[in-house]
């Protein structure tokens, strides 16, 4: 694996990208055509897909972190009380 170096004209997402296996990246791929093609938005080209895919998978961490956080404050509140 080759370290997280860029050139200035290389965007940063793109060194990600090369670094992601290519099993998760075929499911984010996966999960971004789906929402493309749910909501019907144009067909993005691949490099845009990526960068779909990357940020959809963030937001869909970031929504089930923000469950789990919400879920453990209520647990521990209810077990207090």
């Amino acid at each position: 694996m080759q370290p997280f170096y860029r050139s200035p004209e290389q965007p940063f997402l793109s060194v990600i990208y090369a670094h992601l296996p290519s099993k998760p990246m075929k499911l984010l791929r996966y999960l971004a055509n789906a929402f493309i093609n749910t909501f019907g938005i144009t067909q993005p080209t691949p490099q845009a897909a990526n960068r779909a895919a990357l940020f959809i998978a963030i937001m869909l961490l970031a929504v089930i972190a923000t469950v789990a956080t919400v879920a453990g404050f209520a647990l521990h509140w209810f077990a207090r009380h």
